[in-house]
């Protein structure tokens, strides 16, 4: 993992468009482009979220949080992701390349 402060993510949505965001606070946890970042244009952060409003597989975090989660991140960190949901297991990336969306929980193992 390393980090980016700011940075701008790219990609393409599932109809073909494609995006650029910019985020104050870039962490990527995948060789594939997944990872942890600030979402200011995210106002629904309800735990069912996810079901009409994902992500492209990346961990959005709440602006006002973001900051503190960046710094407490270290490079090279080992990073346990638990499905909480439950259910079927967590995969990254799926078979299109993209990480999979689930509402999920991290901790750093120490």
């Amino acid at each position: 993992m390393y980090q980016q402060s700011p940075s701008v993510l790219r990609g393409q949505n599932d109809d073909g468009s494609s995006y650029a965001s910019k985020v104050n606070y870039w962490s990527p946890f995948t060789l594939t482009g997944c990872g942890f970042h600030d979402a200011s244009w995210r106002h629904n952060w309800s735990k069912t979220a996810y079901l009409s409003d994902g992500s492209h597989g990346c961990i959005n975090m709440q602006p006002s949080v973001a900051g503190q989660a960046f710094h407490d991140l270290k490079q090279n960190e080992p990073l346990l992701f638990i499905n909480a949901l439950g259910g079927s297991s967590v995969r990254f990336p799926d078979v299109r390349g993209h990480c999979c969306t689930a509402y999920l929980l991290f901790m750093k193992v120490t």
